[in-house]
């Protein structure tokens, strides 16, 4: 009788678990794309990027968006990191993709940048993470 309530109570758990940590990261989504909305933006708009993304599971999902720039030629740094969280459920959103508007600092010297995208599946016992970096993009005073 013991027995039988220790398995009654233990297998759910241990299936979880499982579950977590022996599907792949795409079981839970996948994140397609994440591109600039335009090739050039002016050093005094906002950033937009369009998403693809594909969620098959419910879970809190976070995006760590790192802004990546090289200005004067100076090599590659880390201008501003956005972050941001949301349950979602796989039917949850109206569509897979959508624009979005990267509201962070942005470098105040023509640059040639690019996003680098991490989206994690925060689950009970494990993370899946999957990160993604858009083709390039310029930012310079158009007047």
């Amino acid at each position: 009788m013991a027995l039988s309530l220790v398995i009654a109570f233990a297998y759910p758990l241990i299936a979880g678990v499982l579950e977590e940590y022996y599907t792949p990261r795409d079981y839970w989504f996948t994140y397609h794309s994440v591109e600039p909305t335009k090739p050039v933006f002016s050093t005094d708009e906002s950033l937009t990027f369009y998403s693809v993304r594909e969620i098959r599971k419910t879970a809190e999902y976070r995006w760590h968006d790192v802004l990546v720039c090289t200005v004067n030629g100076l090599g590659e740094r880390v201008i501003s990191i956005y972050e941001s969280a949301q349950v979602l459920h796989p039917h949850s959103i109206p569509a897979p993709g959508g624009v979005w508007t990267y509201n962070e600092a942005l470098p105040d010297k023509a640059a040639e940048c690019y996003l680098r995208s991490t989206t994690t599946a925060k689950l009970r016992y494990t993370d899946k993470v999957q990160t993604l970096e858009s083709r390039k993009f310029y930012i310079r005073d158009i007047k």
